[in-house]
């Protein structure tokens, strides 16, 4: 993070008058003078702006109201920076009107050209300072015990507790990020493998599917041949009415002929009877008895014939009406036969355009349910290669902390061995009160004594400190590689 400007109003020592400070111009600024003249009001300002805390006064309830100048009610700090070769602005302002504190709280990318200031505001305040925490990966904690040592605190880090002292460590060397890759990794490997199982769920659905759609086209075949079976039986029974129409049509043209035959019938008896008036008129007027005879027998044969052909006609009427009402039954049963074959017909037929309706439902649905398992399956290689690699790069992370646990392990031998031969040498100076340089050989007044014996004290202080500090770290190593351990298991 590279400070570029900050501008301050009504921040502790800083006026009502919005003062601007620009570090563009300089490469390294150091900041002198009185006590009170704001020189680390200037740090606290860039604290308070990126994590909204900073120097906290005892009797203030939160620390904004304690940053805010005696008598003012409002307070505002803008500061720009660069991170990542990216510039940003932060503004953050807070008002204590009517006994209530109100705070405002802004964050965006600022164009180096135009100047132009793009929002990555979120809804909230909180939101948006996990935002700008996230974007810089260091927290205030994390700030204040390696890049900044507030006055009067520099011991700071050393009051926490083990695991505060931990977690400041881990966001100093980045080493939460490998535990995040490493969840993230575990996570996407869970997820994989419920996709996985979910896939393997949706295909033995489908193959029921299957079995059940090879059901359904073995009853389409089968309603199929009825229909054609209907079919037949249907085109056999009109068949059989043009039959039974013919036959009636032949029926009737005999009925016609035998009723013109009674009607010759009738006119012969009319004849007959004629004649037979005749014949008594001529018994009246005296006509010869053997020509009346001889026409009476002619006429007799006659009647006869005439007869005969009226009892022919008779019967063929008595048959002709037998059999109009033998085909008018046949064809009332017919009929009824044919109404219900075409009523089955067309509820086959339904039920054909159902089943055809649902044979095309389902081929649409195993088409899309093919479709999204070899999607599944695609997304399942895809992650898994993913999982592949990230578990490769968490081995391979793990390894270089092996190798620098061992490094670790080396340097503090080494440190504990110099620390040893220190204090063997201290205690040879200690016993020799007539010490000799050893370059010239010439014998050390006791000033030179005593500054060698400092210098010697000194770098075992800092040799104890180094053993200490690689002991805190092959610790910390120690626990991160069991955890691993633990986890692989």
């Amino acid at each position: 993070m590279i400070p570029l400007k900050l501008q301050l109003k009504n921040f502790l020592s800083y006026g009502a008058e919005s003062q601007t400070v620009d570090f563009t111009p300089f490469n390294l600024i150091c900041l002198s003078g009185k006590n009170g003249h704001g020189k680390s009001a200037l740090l606290d300002a860039i604290c308070w702006a990126i994590w909204g805390e900073a120097r906290k006064v005892s009797v203030a309830a939160k620390p904004d109201q304690g940053l805010l100048r005696l008598g003012q009610r409002n307070m505002k700090v803008v500061f720009d920076f660069e991170f990542n070769q990216q510039q940003y602005r932060i503004r953050r302002e807070f008002t204590f009107a009517y006994n209530k504190p109100y705070a405002l709280l802004e964050f965006g990318t600022v164009n180096p050209t135009t100047g132009e200031f793009v929002a990555l505001t979120d809804k909230t305040i909180k939101t948006t300072q996990t935002k700008i925490t996230t974007t810089l990966g260091l927290s205030y904690a994390a700030f204040v015990n390696s890049a900044f040592l507030r006055q009067g605190q520099s011991h700071e880090f050393s009051k926490k507790s083990p695991s505060e002292r931990k977690q400041v460590l881990g966001e100093m060397l980045g080493l939460d990020q490998y535990e995040q890759l490493r969840k993230l990794a575990l996570e996407k490997i869970k997820n994989a493998e419920a996709d996985k199982q979910v896939g393997l769920k949706l295909q033995q659905h489908w193959a029921a599917e299957l079995q059940q759609l090879t059901v359904v086209e073995a009853t389409v075949q089968q309603t199929r041949g009825e229909l054609t079976t209907l079919d037949a039986e249907l085109q056999a029974a009109l068949t059989a009415k043009t039959q039974l129409d013919q036959d009636l049509n032949q029926r009737q043209n005999l009925a016609l002929q035998h009723s013109q035959q009674l009607q010759q019938l009738h006119e012969l008896r009319q004849q007959w009877r004629a004649t037979q008036r005749l014949h008594l008129q001529l018994q009246r007027s005296g006509v010869a008895l053997d020509q009346l005879q001889h026409q009476q027998q002619a006429l007799t044969r006659q009647a006869q014939q005439l007869q005969a052909q009226r009892q022919q006609a008779l019967t063929l009427q008595a048959e002709f009406l037998a059999l109009q009402l033998e085909q008018q039954t046949n064809c009332a049963a017919q009929q009824l036969q044919i109404s219900q074959l075409t009523q089955q017909l067309n509820y086959q037929k339904q039920q054909l355009a159902q089943l055809a309706s649902t044979e095309q439902e389902l081929s649409q649905t195993l088409a899309q349910q093919q479709q999204a398992l070899n999607t599944l399956q695609q997304q399942s290689s895809q992650l898994a290669a993913s999982s592949a690699g990230e578990l490769q790069a968490y081995m391979a992370q793990c390894e270089l902390r092996k190798e620098r646990y061992q490094q670790l392990v080396t340097q503090g031998n080494l440190c504990q061995l110099r620390l040893t031969q220190l204090r063997t040498r201290l205690q040879q100076w200690s016993a020799n009160s007539c010490a000799v340089c050893q370059t010239c050989e010439q014998p050390l007044t006791p000033a030179h004594q005593h500054q060698i014996r400092a210098k010697l004290i000194l770098q075992q202080q800092q040799l104890q400190q180094m053993v200490q500090l690689t002991g805190q770290r092959l610790q910390q190593l120690k626990n991160v590689l069991v955890a691993q351990h633990a986890a692989g298991q």
